[in-house]
């Protein structure tokens, strides 16, 4: 076994290592999402509360 095949295999594992990689990038990318977006409504479930309290807090008491 020479020393060019075993850069040629050390090459194709790299290469495999590198695909790898990028495949749970990915499958990572809709998970990241998900969280992006239930973290953008829990904010704006905190905001329409507080503007709930205000606009209760300003209507005239009968």
């Amino acid at each position: 076994m020479g020393l060019q095949t075993l850069g040629f295999e050390f090459g194709k594992f790299f290469f495999q290592l590198i695909n790898l990689a990028v495949l749970i990038m990915f499958l990572a990318i809709p998970f990241w999402i998900y969280k992006k977006i239930k973290a953008l409504d829990n904010r704006i479930e905190q905001i329409s509360d507080k503007l709930d309290k205000l606009i209760s807090a300003r209507e005239p008491k009968k």
